[in-house]
């Protein structure tokens, strides 16, 4: 997907939203999750790098930055824009599920005949909360969580809006 970098005096919400709407394009065109986790550079700014598996239900990041570069702590992903409902799994979706080690699932999976399974992606996953802080994009939303229980939407990704301010 690509690296973006902060401009010179762009602010940390600016920055994460300008990230967030190249994510809502990605996931909107694609269909797939995409992610990254958020530095900080040297210089005060900020840099993410953010990947795919091209996978509907998993996305993996690292937290090993570039030289000069110190992870946040949090990171920023997107959910497959749809209701609560069942999703066909797909060859990428099982090899990337294998690469987060689900391999018991997926033999359970196989072996029961399921093809599909039930998700809820208007708001952050279990998984998601178990990998620490960070946004996540979501139904035209941006939205932040630092703890179950403390997700809060933080934009809209489908209108003109101003810089908002920090999510907690």
């Amino acid at each position: 997907m690509g690296a973006y970098v902060s401009v010179p005096g762009e602010q940390h919400d600016a920055f994460v939203l300008r990230v967030a709407e190249a994510l809502k394009a990605w996931t909107d065109q694609t269909g797939t999750e995409a992610c990254g986790s958020i530095a900080r550079t040297n210089d005060g700014g900020y840099y993410v790098q953010l990947t795919t598996l091209k996978a509907q239900m998993v996305c993996l990041r690292s937290t090993v930055m570039p030289d000069g570069m110190t992870y946040t702590g949090d990171d920023i992903h997107s959910h497959v824009h749809r209701h609560p409902g069942n999703v066909t799994v797909t060859f990428q979706d099982e090899a990337a599920m294998d690469e987060v080690g689900e391999q018991g699932t997926l033999e359970n999976m196989r072996r029961l005949g399921i093809h599909t399974v039930h998700v809820d992606s208007v708001d952050f996953s279990d998984d998601d909360y178990a990998g620490g802080p960070g946004y996540l994009v979501v139904n035209d939303t941006l939205r932040y969580q630092h703890g179950r229980g403390t997700s809060v939407k933080v934009a809209d990704l489908n209108r003109p809006r101003s810089i908002f301010g920090p999510p907690w």
